[in-house]
């Protein structure tokens, strides 16, 4: 039991809130890369604009195609919105696993001695900012770039996906406020060397005192001797 205190000496409450949350915003930036970002009508049919794909539904012809197998405007503008989707999300989901080690080596208490360590409070506020802007960007370039080429039809509206990556910029907003609010705490081999420094200087202490009560002790002796000789 005292092995694992030991290991969660540096832990915070702000620090599990922060590892939940990120945990749960890689989770939402996942599914939304997966799920349909807009629905649009157009006649009777009802289209579903995924990153890659989109699907054709509610009339005479039901089918999943690729962007690339189309020849309507729209399909190229929204093929190259998919791909900035894709890429964006996709670092964005790796830098936040990145955040999660990182909170974790701060739970851990375990922090290199280094610039990094020494600082890593700005390092994984700097590392969760940079997962909110990357899905910021993906989630703007969909929309704007795929959503605004849809002229031709009768109605589009942002569907699952654009939900999701929202939900998942606003917690990774909420884990960069917890990256700097949670104290960052020094590495325990810093603070074992300063508990040290005290008990060196009281030993000191202690020896030069006893140094100092001998010499006291051999001058009275001396002093003594010499009056008895006169």
């Amino acid at each position: 039991m005292q092995t694992i205190r030991q290991a969660f000496n540096g832990a915070n409450i702000l620090h599990y809130i922060g590892l939940g949350i990120m945990s749960c915003a890689v989770i939402l930036a996942a599914s939304s890369i997966g799920s349909a970002w807009i629905k649009a009508k157009k006649g009777d049919c009802t289209f579903y604009l995924y990153a890659r794909t989109f699907t054709v539904d509610d009339c005479s012809l039901s089918q999943v195609m690729q962007y690339y197998e189309c020849n309507d405007s729209y399909c190229s503008k929204c093929r190259t919105a998919g791909e900035v989707l894709l890429v964006m999300g996709v670092f964005g989901m790796i830098v936040g696993s990145i955040e999660i080690l990182l909170t974790l080596k701060r739970v851990f208490n375990d922090t290199p001695q280094d610039w990094a360590g020494k600082n890593m409070r700005k390092v994984t506020s700097f590392v969760c900012l940079l997962c909110s802007v990357l899905w910021l960007i993906s989630w703007i370039a969909f929309l704007g770039g795929c959503e605004s080429a849809l002229g031709d039809f009768d109605s589009s509206s942002p569907h699952t996906g654009f939900v999701l990556m929202f939900f998942a910029m606003i917690l990774a907003g909420v884990v960069f406020l917890c990256d700097v609010l949670a104290p960052n705490k020094r590495p325990p081999s810093a603070e074992s060397a300063s508990s040290e420094r005290p008990m060196g200087n009281l030993a000191e202490k202690e020896v030069t005192g006893n140094d100092e009560g001998v010499i006291e002790d051999g001058l009275d002796e001396k002093q003594d001797d010499m009056h008895e000789e006169i």
